[in-house]
């Protein structure tokens, strides 16, 4: 691998030329291609199941308080925010899987190079932290880690409030409890359990959600007369693009929700790893396939609601 970068120069036909871009893209995708698989012993993640990791990430109960955001702007306005949030992150996110690859593809490298530290890069594995230490710096990870941890932090505890109420509302659970129970049993399924068996179960579970999400739709879409739907129609609400840009004076500004809503950034180094570094091109499907999915639900959303 080193020595496709040391050697500035190569023979064609007996004489020295200089290397090409093309020359040096092959030499890397070959150095990718034959560099060590970390988790060689482990059964690799299909697309299916990268798919559900990605849109499972972005799928939330948020999706059912999309209306109020949206009812402001109006459907064009609307359409184009969730496709404009879409887009930008669907294409940081081909990039950080990129970034990714790469990083894993160096620790196998390292860890054929160093066999003390091998035991220490296979359970690392890649994350946030490593790509950004990696690629940033020391202290560009920090900053990255701590932003990371904080809005973790706030996912997680916003479901594990809601799990409690609703534990709270159909079984008559404490609150205390039903916070506390689905965390420890999540908690232990996800660690002792073997991974294959567990991304199938969010598979399923991802399953569930999106089919209970079209239900919805439908049952809503069943209160609806073809008679009322001319009238409905004029009565949609003006297009208004202001919100789409933050401005003085403005309580709502939509595109950071639409953001935050289809976002599923700290699936994806997992799925990197899960799936291989090699697998770049079903990488790539994967981020985009699963991304699709909250956007066709958001919207289906927009336009029901």
């Amino acid at each position: 691998f080193g020595r496709c970068f040391r050697r500035p120069r190569t023979r064609r036909g007996g004489r020295a030329v200089p290397f090409t871009v093309k020359d040096v893209k092959v030499k890397q995708r070959n150095a990718a291609r034959d560099a060590p698989d970390l988790q060689e012993d482990v059964e690799v993640m299909g697309v299916k199941d990268g798919v559900a990791v990605i849109a499972g990430s972005a799928l939330g109960g948020g999706f059912l308080a999309l209306p109020l955001v949206t009812a402001p702007l109006g459907i064009l306005p609307s359409l184009v925010g969730l496709g404009m949030a879409w887009a930008f992150i669907a294409a940081l996110c081909t990039v950080y899987a990129e970034v990714s690859a790469q990083t894993l593809t160096d620790k196998a490298l390292e860890a054929v190079q160093s066999r003390e530290d091998r035991p220490m890069l296979e359970q690392e594995g890649v994350s946030i932290v490593s790509v950004a230490q990696r690629r940033l710096g020391d202290s560009a990870a920090v900053v990255c880690s701590v932003a990371f941890l904080f809005q973790m932090l706030a996912v997680v505890t916003a479901q594990v409030a809601k799990s409690g109420e609703l534990l709270e509302s159909l079984m008559g659970l404490p609150y205390v409890g039903g916070c506390i129970l689905p965390s420890i049993f999540l908690g232990l399924f996800t660690f002792e359990m073997p991974v294959k068996l567990v991304e199938q179960t969010n598979t399923i579970l991802t399953a569930l959600m999106v089919i209970g999400f079209a239900l919805l739709v439908v049952n809503s879409c069943m209160t609806i007369s073809f008679a009322e739907l001319p009238e409905l129609i004029s009565n949609l609400p003006r297009e208004n693009w202001k919100p789409l840009l933050p401005a003085a004076g403005t309580t709502t500004w939509a595109l950071p929700i639409f953001f935050n809503l289809l976002c599923y950034g700290q699936s994806v180094p997992l799925v990197v790893e899960r799936m291989g570094a090699q697998r770049s091109s079903k990488i790539r499907n994967t981020i985009l396939l699963g991304s699709v999915i909250p956007l066709i639900l958001g919207i289906i959303w927009v336009c029901v609601a």
